[in-house]
């Protein structure tokens, strides 16, 4: 087995040996180096297959990656190697690529990747991701099943993505549905609603079961073609779209059977007994379907109807022995859990978590230390407190998150000069804790307890007091001034919305949004005096950005401002202003250090809040043609800045308030956790810690 292409630098006493060489700030951890050798090795509870359009070879997930085989058995051929998990593979109608989703930028995001290998090309970048569930049949668009906050029984909803990630996903229709399959024609679409989280349950009989619909994209009619108590599931269009196969247990087991459409009849066509036909899928000819049965897959010719027939498939690749274990990281992937990203004030020093454990780290040498790698828990996110000489960090042990404290051992040193911390408790019931942040006088924690309920602290003792409660998790921010948060959370009619709550509990949550459309993602300004936020409005269902200012003065003020500039840059342009020479200080002279300012008290802005009438000054900055999200404002207040797909040009762009609405691309890139300050970017981007300056990354 060949030996890893990058040298190693030990620097820690725990095994790990680092190197870091990726944009910059990367991370390469390594752990227990083991020495390979070829085994022959059985395939079996592999996953999800997918045929090649001619039949003659099969896609699938196994151990997390996935591979490649003949659909008459064989040995198998890994097509990705990735700590993050692969899964959902689908095969390009030209069978040239395959389209999967993965989770190796912290989100199920899709990817395509080339049957004979590569570096696999990210399609789409969305925080809630996509599962692919197949290509249309001209290749150019991949049918994908995602949650949304949309209304309804079920947030789940069938997408169309350009398959190139160039243009905007499109919903086929506003209801719920999953496991859906586009017709040979491209016009009629067969979906599952029903029976989400019962797949396979044997025996079930009753309301609840899986049904099979139909919708047609020209009459945009749907009907319900298959409901028994049952459960029927996993359709798969016949080549000529005359009818399809499924899956039902009217037999006693899940079986494969076919529905024509012109007889309406249905037919069984394999009659296991002992267990079931689980997620089938059939090559684009239609001549070949693969399903898993028990602990391998089968192969099923419909033109003959002859029993399944048993793909017995190997794997010949280097194995890793068993007292050992390998882990190889370029980025800060966090075993699919959630990232913590947090940077000091003065942004030298960065906490993070990567691989389930909790680092600390420089921004020059770029060693990371562990501060905590315990095995029973799977830490998640970070804080630096308030004078960087604390570390707020969340703690996954499965049945419950707490939340823990790390401080220096040395307080003396720097963070990234301790070897060992201090790690202490410091809420441990039993509820499970997300979104945990610090509010920006540093004396309290906010976090998110059990379903939705968002509660505040001070960070002596845990003493929570509930300040508002959500059906579904809620996003939040605090106001700069720290009295008040900007609150992401569903109304008592299931629309998401935009809230604005009292820190104190004192004051009712005022729904700041009153909309019936989709609100979120809401950023407060650093001078407190507007709130920005994304929402989806209108019949065109676009995503665009809205803003309103909190008082009706700042808004006047604002466009006076504007003014004063523009009368200012045309007097000074016009009327050259000769530049004065410095003097230079005579030859040999004394200079004095400039002597450092000493680290201001933190004053917090001042702004108020009118709230009469305010949902009624809600101004929308529409950009046609494009999807925004994820807003967030420079330290000035004056820039906004989003993720967008203008002009099919995805990146990162800003607008400048209150009346510059023509966007400007920062980057190319997207990232996540960003802080703009004066001409710095500091953000996550392709899960690597990242500052940009100006236009360099």
């Amino acid at each position: 087995m060949n030996e890893p292409r990058l040298a190693w630098e030990t620097c820690c006493n725990k095994g790990i040996e680092v190197k870091f060489n990726v944009l910059i700030y990367s991370l390469v951890l390594l752990l227990s180096v083991v020495e390979g050798y070829s085994v022959r090795q059985k395939i079996e509870l592999a996953s999800v297959p997918a045929v090649s359009p001619d039949g003659t070879r099969m896609a699938f997930v196994w151990n997390r990656d996935l591979w490649i085989a003949s659909t008459n058995g064989g040995v198998a051929r890994q097509l990705t190697r990735h700590p993050a998990e692969d899964h959902w593979p689908s095969w390009s109608p030209d069978g040239s690529e395959i389209a999967f989703s993965s989770k190796r930028n912290g989100y199920w995001n899709v990817y395509r990747i080339p049957i004979a290998g590569g570096k696999p090309i990210q399609v789409t970048d969305h925080s809630e991701g996509y599962m692919p569930l197949e290509w249309y049949p001209d290749g150019k668009n991949i049918l994908t099943q995602a949650v949304r906050d949309h209304g309804g029984l079920d947030f789940d909803r069938l997408f169309c993505i350009d398959s190139e990630g160039r243009l905007p996903d499109r919903m086929l229709f506003d209801a719920y549905g999953y496991h859906g399959t586009i017709s040979p024609d491209q016009n009629r679409v067969l979906f599952v609603r029903e029976g989400k989280n019962m797949l396979y349950r044997k025996g079930y009989s009753g309301p609840k079961a899986s049904q099979i619909w139909l919708y047609d994209k020209n009459s945009t009619k749907f009907t319900l073609i298959l409901n028994n108590d049952t459960g029927c599931r996993s359709p798969l269009w016949k080549s000529q779209g005359t009818g399809f196969y499924y899956v039902t247990s009217e037999s006693g087991s899940f079986n494969l059977w076919e529905y024509d459409f012109k007889t309406k009849s249905k037919k069984q066509l394999t009659k296991f007994q002992d267990d079931s036909v689980i997620l089938p899928r059939i090559s684009r000819d239609g001549e070949t379907i693969v399903f898993r049965h028990k602990f391998e897959f089968y192969k099923f010719t419909p033109k003959t109807q002859e029993p399944p027939e048993k793909i017995e498939l190997w794997s010949e690749n280097d194995a890793e022995r068993k007292p050992g274990r390998r882990r190889w990281y370029d980025t800060t992937w966090n075993n699919e859990f959630p990232q913590g990203l947090s940077w000091s004030k003065d942004f030298l020093e960065l906490a993070f978590t990567a691989g389930g454990d909790l680092w600390i780290m420089d921004t020059i040498l770029r060693e990371p230390q562990l501060v905590c790698g315990f095995t029973s828990s799977h830490e998640t996110q970070v804080l630096f407190g308030s004078d960087n000489d604390q570390l707020f960090f969340l703690r996954d042990f499965g049945d419950r998150v707490e939340i823990w404290t790390a401080t220096r051992s040395d307080p003396n040193k720097f963070w990234f000069r301790n070897r060992d911390f201090v790690l202490k408790p410091f809420a441990v019931d039993s509820s499970n804790k997300r979104l945990l942040t610090i509010s920006p006088d540093g004396t309290r924690l906010a976090y998110v307890r059990g379903r939705g309920e968002l509660v505040v602290t001070g960070i002596e003792k845990n003493v929570p007091q509930t300040l508002f409660v959500s059906d579904v998790r809620p996003w939040y921010e605090w106001s700069p001034d720290g009295k008040w948060m900007v609150v992401q959370a569903k109304d008592s009619y299931d629309n998401w919305d935009i809230w604005i709550v009292s820190t104190d509990g004192k004051r009712k949550p005022y729904n700041l949004s009153k909309h019936p459309g989709w609100d979120g993602g809401p950023r407060w300004s650093p001078d407190g005096k507007v709130i920005a936020f994304v929402g989806r409005r209108g019949r065109d269902d676009e995503m665009d950005l809205f803003y309103v200012y909190l008082s009706s003065e700042y808004e006047e003020r604002n466009q006076r401002v504007v003014k004063i500039e523009e009368a200012e840059n045309k007097i000074r342009n016009t009327r050259k202003t000769p530049t004065v020479e410095s003097k230079k200080p005579p030859l040999g002279k004394h200079i004095p250090l400039p002597v450092e300012p000493e680290e201001e008290k933190w004053i917090p802005p001042f702004f108020r809040i009118e709230f009469d009438d305010l949902s009624n000054r809600i101004k929308r900055i529409s950009l046609p043609g494009s999807k925004e999200t994820d807003p967030f404002w420079h330290s000035a207040s004056r820039k906004l800045a989003f993720k967008s797909d203008l002009r099919n040009n995805r990146g990162t762009y800003y607008v400048v308030l209150p009346s510059d609405f023509q966007p400007r691309m920062i980057t190319k890139h997207t990232g996540y956790f960003p802080i703009w300050k004066d001409n710095d970017l500091h953000w996550m981007v392709d899960n690597v810690p990242s500052k940009m300056t100006g236009s360099t990354l």
